[in-house]
């Protein structure tokens, strides 16, 4: 009974992993490389990568982060960033630079 505990335990900790994992690139990937790195085939080699005419590269420096983060909870920090990056996202979109 306890091997088969520790196997049930593992196999949860791989599945929490695994959707966590799931949920970071879903935030912060594009929709169709995530959709391409979720059905690749594994024994390939190198990721997949793609070719652009044009693109875009954003690089922020939040003023005052440092003072905001120590002043509030991580989740109000997340919170914060999430608002301002979708904000940003909206901006993008709203112009077509994304």
């Amino acid at each position: 009974e306890m091997y088969a505990r520790k196997q049930y335990m593992s196999r949860e900790a791989i599945t929490v992993t695994k959707q966590r994992v799931e949920g970071i690139l879903d935030m912060m990937m594009p929709p169709l490389v995530v959709e391409e790195l979720r059905h690749r085939d594994a024994a390939l080699p190198s990721l997949p990568s793609h070719a652009y005419f044009k693109a875009t590269v954003a690089q922020s420096d939040l003023a005052g982060f440092t003072r905001l983060a120590s002043t509030r909870s991580p989740a109000e920090v997340v919170e914060s960033i999430c608002e301002i990056f979708g904000l940003f996202d909206g901006l993008a979109e709203k112009y077509g630079i994304y």
